[in-house]
C-alpha cells in the first residue's frame, strides 16, 4: 500500500506536514471480510475492512510501543485486476492530536503458491 496525503494539528509542530510512504502486508479473506495484522517500525497495526462489490471499507487500529492508540479509516475502489485507489484518513486517540488525510494505492498480489 503506497499513500501520500498531510498530517495536521499536532502538538509537535514538527510532526505536521506532507507524509508519503509504503507498506507491506498480507491480508486474509473469508467472505467479504479482509483482515491483517502487521509490524512497521513499532508500531502494531490491524487492519479490519468488508468488500462490497468492487468497493473496500476497512478500519487500521495502530498501537505504538508507547501505548499511543491511532486510527485510520481506508475507502478504496478496485481498479482493474490487481490494484485499488482510495483516500485514507484518521488520527491519534490518546497521546496526540495529529490528524492525517490523503490518497493511496494498493498493488494486489497474490499469495506464494496461491493458484491464479
Amino acid at each position: 500500500m503506497r499513500f501520500k496525503g498531510i498530517e495536521s494539528d499536532c502538538q509537535n509542530e514538527a510532526e505536521n506536514g506532507p507524509k508519503e510512504g509504503e507498506f507491506t502486508f498480507e491480508v486474509s479473506q473469508a467472505g467479504d471480510t479482509l483482515s491483517a495484522t502487521w509490524i512497521d517500525g513499532g508500531t502494531t497495526n490491524i487492519f479490519t475492512g468488508k468488500v462490497r462489490g468492487t468497493i473496500v471499507k476497512a478500519t487500521v487500529y495502530g498501537l505504538y510501543l508507547e501505548n499511543c492508540r491511532v486510527i485510520t479509516e481506508i475507502a478504496a475502489e478496485v481498479v482493474g485486476s490487481s490494484e485499488l485507489v482510495g483516500t485514507y484518513s484518521g488520527q491519534e486517540l490518546n497521546c496526540e492530536t495529529c490528524t492525517w488525510k490523503g490518497e493511496l494505492t494498493v498493488t494486489i498480489q497474490a499469495a506464494p503458491g496461491t493458484p491464479k
